[in-house]
């Protein structure tokens, strides 16, 4: 049996050495985007973005607005708006992310206690943006009004404390559970990461058992393989699985190390659930080959099934939002349960009893295509599967 082993992982890393472009896929791939998506999101959250002002008013506390927002990390204002319609085609053009008009009358009309408003435009395709510039303009508008309607409140003889406790009734104690260092890059590099570790693991182990049948050589191997198919199959794929953990470990490297995000999990605990989550869409490719018995099918298939892990993994948009349809998909696919055990053991510090759930549902995915596997020997054997394109 070890023997047939050491003959079949021999075969495949003969097999890798004529398919150099294998080990761009496997490696070079992999520390590309890790190189990218690091660079791209080092800073954690997009700073200084135009936003358009055009300011009607001309008093003290419409540039005191102006300086506030100009003070906040996401924004820098841009003040040579001449009209409205200017405004609005800054957004347009995409000079500006955001347009504010402060009308006339605006200090004046607040002093007399009337209710003016200050009006704001932005971009909503751009949902992450027009969030972060939303957010922190509106605390800036908050915080500047905060004095002023403290002293209107003062001048109709209320006390400077009462005037003060006016202004907020109402305190709000906020505590973020979730990425508390309100950084873009923890959830959404790390979502990319295992999305691209998903499509190569899956297409390589179609590729590892397809050409077999592409080229007709599966009898070949299973008596390589003493014929049986598990030695074939942990030959065949060793090389992969070795190969994808190692980067893996050595982009994680780089991200939690080198790049400093936040991991306050265990580190092999991680490292068996990675273990778990390539097998998973390994065997996944494998159930493709094993129904169809043709590489090119399971290749569309693969692309089918890893096309929208990025998105239904539950991190862009909420899981528990998603029709029941898509939610049921989405729960096939491993990069659910994976990337919820990665975000909890880098950022969340969950003791490994809580995603103990997620260990059972990576296995759970990967017994399900392993059932596929006593029908992949018998395709294997078919020699009426063989050579089909």
């Amino acid at each position: 049996m070890y023997k047939a082993f050491l003959n079949t992982l021999k075969r495949e890393l003969k097999r890798i050495k004529e398919y150099p472009l294998i080990l761009v896929i496997m490696i070079a791939i992999p520390l590309a985007v890790c190189f990218v998506l690091c660079e791209t999101f080092k800073e954690g959250s997009p700073t200084d973005l135009p936003v358009a002002v055009l300011d009607l008013d001309n008093s003290d506390l419409s540039r005191k607005i102006i300086r506030t927002i100009d003070a906040t990390p996401s924004c820098k204002t841009i003040q040579n708006v001449l009209d409205v319609e200017d405004g609005h085609q800054q957004i347009v053009s995409g000079k500006a992310y955001g347009f504010i008009l402060i009308p006339k009358r605006f200090k004046a009309d607040i002093l007399q206690g009337k209710r003016p408003q200050l009006v704001y435009y932005y971009n909503n395709n751009l949902l992450l943006i027009g969030g972060i510039i939303t957010k922190d303009i509106n605390s800036a508008v908050q915080t500047t009004l905060a004095g002023l309607t403290a002293y209107v409140y003062s001048t109709k003889g209320m006390s400077k404390d009462v005037a003060a406790s006016q202004v907020n009734i109402i305190k709000v104690d906020e505590h973020i559970k979730g990425n508390p260092y309100l950084n873009y890059s923890y959830f959404l590099s790390t979502a990319a990461f295992i999305n691209t570790f998903q499509i190569i693991a899956t297409f390589l182990a179609i590729f590892a058992i397809g050409t077999e049948f592409k080229h007709g050589t599966t009898k070949e191997l299973l008596e390589i393989g003493n014929n049986s198919i598990f030695i074939v199959l942990l030959g065949k794929l060793f090389p992969y699985t070795f190969g994808i953990l190692s980067v893996m470990g050595l982009v994680y490297f780089i991200y939690f190390v080198v790049y400093g995000a936040p991991f306050e999990g265990s580190i092999l605990f991680v490292c068996f659930t990675s273990l778990l989550f390539i097998l998973a869409y390994q065997l996944t490719g494998i159930m493709f080959i094993a129904l169809s018995g043709n590489y090119r099918f399971a290749c569309s298939a693969g692309a089918f099934y890893t096309a929208l892990g990025f998105t239904l993994a539950g991190m862009t948009y909420p899981s528990i939002a998603m029709p029941p349809a898509i939610r049921m998909y989405s729960s096939i696919l491993a990069i659910r349960p994976y990337l919820s055990t990665i975000i909890d053991q880098s950022q969340r510090a969950f003791p490994i009893s809580a995603d103990m759930i997620y260990v059972y549902w990576l296995l759970i995915l990967m017994i399900i295509p392993a059932l596929t596997i006593p029908l992949l020997k018998k395709k294997m054997q078919d020699e009426n599967e063989w050579y089909k394109i």
